[in-house]
């Protein structure tokens, strides 16, 4: 028997400067049953929230005003953030370039999934934190989810 989730009760982060996108991503969760959620469209937004609690779950566009996903993301894994370390997060990715990729996989997201977010590959991602979460690394340079090529047969 498959349990029954009760997603009104998860908590999750939406922070995009891009409107169109958060509000589609919004949609998404709400249709889905997803109805606790707050609302950003600044960096600032994901330390106010995480200075005073910690939903379940990040959902994040990468470029603000105030600044860059990457320069959140290492506090938060390195407990400088927020008091949860491993909380699952997906950043939303617009535009790319091989310099952007890799300053974002070194920051430690758990997911990067390209715009425009599509239904289902947005509740796949996050079914992926769920069930098939990455086991994390832990290293002098690198606290995060195990990345491609990333040995996890041993600790950092």
């Amino acid at each position: 028997m498959q349990p029954k989730y009760i997603f009104g009760e998860v908590e999750i982060l939406l922070v995009d400067s891009d409107l169109g996108s958060r509000n589609g991503v919004r949609t998404i969760l709400s249709n889905n049953g997803f109805s606790n959620v707050i609302l950003g469209t600044e960096l600032s937004k994901i330390r106010d929230v995480l200075s005073s609690g910690m939903p379940d779950l990040i959902i994040s566009g990468v470029d603000f005003p105030d600044g860059n996903i990457t320069d959140v993301l290492p506090d938060i894994r390195n407990s400088k953030l927020g008091h949860n370390p491993f909380i699952p997060v997906i950043v939303m990715l617009g535009q790319t370039t091989p310099d952007l990729i890799a300053k974002l996989m070194n920051a430690g997201p758990d997911d990067v999934v390209m715009k425009p977010i599509s239904t289902k590959g947005l509740l796949q991602r996050m079914h992926k934190q769920i069930h098939k979460r990455r086991p994390f690394i832990v290293t002098d340079k690198y606290l995060g989810p195990a990345r491609k090529g990333d040995d996890t047969s041993r600790g950092g």
